[in-house]
């Protein structure tokens, strides 16, 4: 653990922590809204964080071991989301929230345990991406993901 890898992980927290927040704000009713910008329910919105949460932490875990680039592509993202959304039409509301939550634990406890020298690794986490360190990826994609969801969801606590 380094003051580095606490602070990515704290930042992790509280930016899971204000998605989650934001989420407990929605009415009941809002689960199953239709964000157009996402084209995504909010259901099925929270599972894809909450999955990627889990991918991409162990994604870049490999990376922070020295197994370079991640090997996504574009098409397994796009055949996850299909079946996250079939999925969606099962689970509910709770068991969403904590697969987020046990997936953020999860995130959390990995970034807490990196090394400075695991955090500088380098690699590609998608084909056509620059390569960037675990640490660069970490608030890419771990940190700012749920943040760069949060705005349509919070866009039906104003309506």
């Amino acid at each position: 653990m380094t003051t580095r890898s606490v602070s990515l992980s704290e930042r992790l927290e509280a930016s899971v922590g204000r998605f989650v927040q934001t989420l407990d704000a929605l009415p009941e009713n809002a689960w199953e809204t239709y964000l157009p910008g996402d084209e995504k329910t909010v259901a099925a919105l929270v599972r894809h964080v909450a999955w990627a949460m889990g991918a991409e932490s162990t994604a870049f875990l490999t990376m922070a071991r020295g197994g370079g680039d991640t090997g996504w592509t574009a098409e397994l993202l796009d055949s996850v989301n299909r079946e996250q959304a079939a999925l969606n039409a099962v689970d509910s509301r709770a068991t969403v929230l904590a697969l987020l939550r046990q997936n953020t634990e999860s995130a959390v406890a990995m970034v807490r345990a990196l090394s400075d020298p695991h955090l500088d690794q380098r690699g590609k986490h998608m084909p056509g991406e620059p390569e960037h360190s675990v640490s660069e990826w970490i608030e890419i994609c771990l940190i700012g993901h749920p943040l760069e969801h949060l705005p349509a969801i919070e866009s039906l606590l104003e309506r």
